[in-house]
């Protein structure tokens, strides 16, 4: 290999180590992972009001949460322009390596916007849970397929905590 390719691909590495850093720096570490349950507090919900309210599970289904992480889908485009460019650029010869670097990296570049989408899709098995109030109201609330909420059953007695979120936690004792 000629020492222009070989620093093409140096470029190419340090820009794709660069641009996979992003999301780690840019967005919040962990943001999805398991802050979605009944029994699973953030830190600024430590030592606040939070409103409770009794109830009685009337149903409970499984369902999923999705959420889509726009910031995969850049790092895929930027990583996949990137990588085509440097491919291209050293496919091409003469006048058409600029054209075969531009076409490379096009391509490269749909290429990692497909790759990155797919991966920043995350799917949690989560429970629908309606739930009967003192008042003869219904509400629903969605929220993550925990060990606690994967035992809740129809009939069962459960507290509706309100706070940032509300969760369904159930009843395991008397309630004043």
């Amino acid at each position: 290999m000629n020492q222009s390719i070989i620093n093409s691909l140096k470029t190419a590495c340090m820009w794709i180590a660069i641009l996979l850093a992003i999301p780690y720096v840019v967005a919040p570490a962990h943001a999805w992972d398991g802050d979605l349950g009944g029994n699973q507090y953030n830190a600024p919900e430590a030592r606040r009001y939070q409103r409770v309210q009794l109830g009685v599970v009337e149903d409970i289904r499984e369902v999923v949460i999705t959420r889509d992480s726009q910031s995969a889908g850049y790092v895929g485009t930027g990583v996949g322009a990137i990588v085509g460019g440097v491919i291209g650029n050293a496919a091409g010869r003469g006048n058409g390596r600029m054209v075969a670097a531009a076409l490379g990296g096009t391509i490269g570049g749909i290429a990692g916007k497909m790759a990155g989408d797919y991966v920043g899709h995350e799917v949690k098995r989560s429970a629908e849970i309606i739930v009967s109030m003192g008042n003869g109201n219904a509400v629903s609330i969605v929220q993550e397929l925990d060990s606690e909420t994967a035992n809740l059953r129809p009939g069962d007695r459960v507290r509706l905590i309100e706070g940032q979120a509300v969760r369904v936690v159930k009843i395991r004792g008397s309630v004043m």
